[in-house]
């Protein structure tokens, strides 16, 4: 049994066949401007969670993922899908998950207090215009 095992091993490696599915080759990470960071795939991606962060840090990291990896126009519309779930791709982690244009939910409106709620969606240039004022807002505060 170790030996049909090893030798489908070795013929995986030469036909340069993974032992992963495509889906999880293509996963992108990154570090935004707003401390956070953002993983995952198009057309859906997680921003993991971070004590002290607001819905512009989410947004923003959001926006940002989304024009980097995603090569999202400053009019496609990034979609909170799920929050404070369990990432899917970092264990011990929650993370907002959101969605590249997918349908708005029921909470369409973009309320300005309180962290983001499923259904919220924002365009991409204007989740990317809450990254510098994030973040100054923490320096002012200081």
């Amino acid at each position: 049994m170790r030996k049909s095992v090893k030798t489908l091993a070795s013929l995986c490696v030469v036909a340069g066949v993974s032992a992963f599915p495509a889906a999880a080759q293509d996963v992108h990470r990154l570090a935004t401007s707003s401390g956070l960071q953002a993983v995952g795939s198009n057309p859906g991606f997680e921003v993991l969670t971070q004590a002290g962060s607001g819905k512009a840090d989410y947004f923003c990291s959001a926006g940002e993922f989304a024009k980097r990896w995603l090569n999202a126009r400053n009019s496609d519309r990034v979609v909170v899908m799920s929050v404070r779930a369990p990432s899917q791709y970092r264990a011990n982690r929650l993370a907002v998950a959101f969605e590249l244009n997918a349908p708005p939910g029921p909470n369409k409106e973009l309320l300005l207090f309180g962290g983001p709620r499923v259904g919220q969606s924002l365009s991409v240039g204007h989740a990317v215009s809450f990254c510098g004022q994030s973040r100054i807002q923490t320096v002012l505060e200081n």
